[in-house]
């Protein structure tokens, strides 16, 4: 037993593989504070809407994406967001914040609904008119 203790460690020094392995980015959801765009558009053309929402305590959480499901009545957005603080990761000290366009293609009908879930299962929505 000692004796595959000190190759386990005569082999960790010599080849330097037993260090700390940085942790992979973590996911989670961002909790978006409003959606800011027009209330009616064109039912035939694309058109935005920019999220704000606050992201995290520091530089280490980022803003990823927007996975989105479209129907012609609604978008159904979940904001993704990831986090990067390892050991060997220098991070800003400054609040992360989130200003985020959110583009919507065609095909949409009248009324359309933009649904954001949120962290903490509510949901935060804005109603379109398509025209």
């Amino acid at each position: 037993m000692r004796i595959l203790l000190a190759a386990a460690i005569l082999g960790c020094g010599l080849t330097g593989a037993c260090g700390v392995i940085d942790p992979a980015p973590t996911e989670f959801m961002i909790k978006a504070d409003s959606i800011v765009g027009p209330n009616a558009v064109s039912g035939g053309a694309s058109f935005t809407q920019t999220i704000y929402g606050y992201v995290g305590p520091s530089g280490c959480f980022r803003f990823k994406e927007f996975r989105m499901s479209q129907t012609q009545h609604l978008v159904d957005v979940t904001i993704i967001g990831y986090r990067n603080d390892g050991p060997d990761v220098v991070c800003t000290a400054s609040l992360e914040f989130m200003q985020q366009t959110l583009t919507v293609s065609p095909p949409m009908s009248n009324p359309l609904t933009i649904s954001i879930r949120q962290p903490d299962g509510t949901v935060l929505t804005k109603t379109i008119s398509i025209e």
